[in-house]
């Protein structure tokens, strides 16, 4: 999938502008160390900016539709969010 949301895309992305910006052809080599890199990015935890559960617990006596990017919200359980 060269475009929309998840980490599928954004490990394409990545290597896609790699290739565009390396003088040299990306290797095998380079191509898993980038790949590595969206690994690493999808691995890190979820961080809840400040305010946030403040507004969340705010909001909870209405009714409330949260939509969020998909892949974001599968690693809502790694993340410090609770009910």
């Amino acid at each position: 999938m060269k475009h929309g949301y998840g980490l599928h895309s954004f490990a394409h992305a990545l290597v896609d502008t790699f290739e565009r910006l390396s003088v040299e052809p990306v290797t095998p080599e380079l191509h898993a160390q980038i790949q590595s890199f969206a690994k690493i990015i999808s691995d890190h935890p979820i961080e809840i900016l400040p305010d946030v559960l403040n507004s969340a617990v705010s909001l909870r006596a209405h009714h409330l539709i949260l939509m969020t990017k998909a892949q974001s919200w599968s690693r809502r359980e790694r993340s410090s969010v609770q009910d």
